[in-house]
């Protein structure tokens, strides 16, 4: 094996090992997958109880918050809109439409992923 060969392994295999937390030898996309997954879940578990509270709500209630968002639509709804405006996309997003719960569903895979990357171990290095 000549050095320059071995050089290139062992770059090989400090890269990869660079790519795990320490004492787990776990790579940082699985954390980063299962902190999305789990913000997902939350997401929908969310939108169960969500839905499930809002179909009982008191009806002056529900129309003072109907009343109170923008253009009829929920958050997700309207930062999709802003966004496609933005880009120059769509001028009118529906609601539902499908770029609405992808934010919606954004909303909470992003936190989640950072999560998994903290609980995961990994931590911010200083520059």
């Amino acid at each position: 094996m000549t050095r320059h060969h071995h050089k290139e392994q062992t770059a090989v295999v400090e890269e990869e090992l660079a790519a795990t937390v320490p004492g787990k030898g776990r790579h940082i996309a699985v954390d980063l997958l299962l902190g999305g997954l789990a913000g997902a879940a939350g997401v929908w578990v969310m939108d169960k109880v969500g839905w499930y509270l809002y179909e009982r709500e008191e009806p002056r209630a529900l129309a003072r918050e109907l009343r109170a968002r923008v253009d009829g639509k929920d958050v997700a709804h309207v930062l999709a809109q802003k966004a496609a405006r933005l880009t120059g996309m769509a001028r009118k997003v529906e609601q539902p439409s499908p770029i609405g719960i992808g934010v919606h569903y954004a909303l909470g895979i992003l936190p989640g992923a950072v999560h998994g990357l903290d609980a995961g171990g990994w931590e911010r290095k200083p520059y």
